[in-house]
């Protein structure tokens, strides 16, 4: 079955298998240029084939590690196989950026269950957190990245910074990125990457709201790409303008992959200043193509996106040098 590819909540093109292992996008005769799906997929009559697997765009957000696991042990006995694919097909509705994506038939209705950050942050659940919020949210977090994480909604984005912000009740997407670890594998990850968000924010880098739970289980981010009145900024990272596939994300040079892409696709009035904070990060040595990205829908007003995603690997020197 074909997925229907959606941006800015309206109908975009078609998504399908092609070949043994290749897919193919069209768009619909009536999209129009500025929603396209990518910067690198203009609007156009022909389809964009590719041979192996999805195109980057289309790849760029699927889950990897312990939550792409959790959501093949539920959906492969239905779906038959479980590639990239069947997995866009069960968690494409609700992701960040401004795609999504519904079967050929089906209308767009995210409905991202609704949980309370502060019970997270606070530690009013009882039980195993993680495993509550993977059971619960798996299907709903079309969000990349090994470290595990999921996309919830609480009615409260927004107020607890500003008084006068609420997003409608009407919005039933998600508003809050949460990561988390387990005991095994990368301690206090979150605790982790609260620091060095805060190391970042301090050397001037923009990065979203963040807060750590109280007994550092958690790390709860707000969306970054989620504008107050409940609509989606663009979001491409360095892999997708680069054209490669997730697993190349480490590959290239900061000059081609990053700082000759960004002058490729950005012409925004503020083209000058974000070069200079793509430097401060290439010197913090937090930079790359899988994080790196640029929030916008058309070259004239993209721009670096927040950092949402640093750590520092060598906390777990030793662990590495066991594996």
């Amino acid at each position: 079955m074909m997925i229907k590819v959606w941006t800015d909540s309206a109908e975009a093109g078609l998504l399908d298998r092609s070949g043994d292992r290749g897919s193919t996008f069209v768009y619909l005769p009536e999209t129009i240029g500025m929603r396209a799906v990518s910067v690198t997929m203009p609007v156009r009559l022909a389809s964009w084939d590719t041979r192996f697997g999805l195109a980057p765009i289309f790849e760029m957000n699927l889950p990897e590690g312990v939550l792409r696991e959790r959501l093949r042990l539920a959906f492969a006995k239905a779906t038959g196989t479980f590639d990239d694919f069947d997995l866009l097909g069960i968690v494409g509705r609700s992701q960040v950026g401004r795609i999504r994506y519904t079967g050929q038939k089906e209308k767009l209705e995210e409905d991202v269950p609704f949980q309370s950050v502060d019970e997270i942050l606070e530690r009013r659940r009882g039980g195993d957190l993680f495993r509550y919020l993977i059971e619960r949210f798996a299907s709903f977090s079309d969000i990349s990245g090994v470290q595990p994480k999921v996309l919830v909604r609480d009615e409260n984005a927004f107020s607890a910074h500003r008084k006068d912000a609420r997003l409608s009740q009407s919005y039933r997407g998600a508003t809050h990125i949460v990561k988390f670890w387990e005991p095994n594998e990368f301690p206090q990850l979150a605790a982790n990457e609260y620091f060095c968000l805060k190391v970042a924010e301090k050397c001037g880098i923009d990065v979203p709201r963040f807060s750590l739970s109280e007994d550092a289980s958690a790390l709860v981010i707000d969306r970054f790409d989620l504008r107050l009145d409940g609509t989606d900024r663009g979001f491409e990272d360095f892999c997708v303008l680069n054209a490669k596939r997730t697993d190349q994300k480490y590959s290239g040079s900061y000059e081609t992959s990053i700082l000759k892409r960004f002058q490729q696709f950005a012409n925004s009035p503020h083209v000058y200043a974000d070069i200079e904070k793509l430097f401060t990060l290439i010197a913090l040595n937090c930079v790359h193509d899988f994080p790196s990205s640029l929030i916008g829908r058309r070259r004239k007003d993209m721009r670096i996106g927040l950092r949402h995603n640093i750590s520092v690997s060598f906390a777990w020197a030793e662990q590495f040098a066991r594996t």
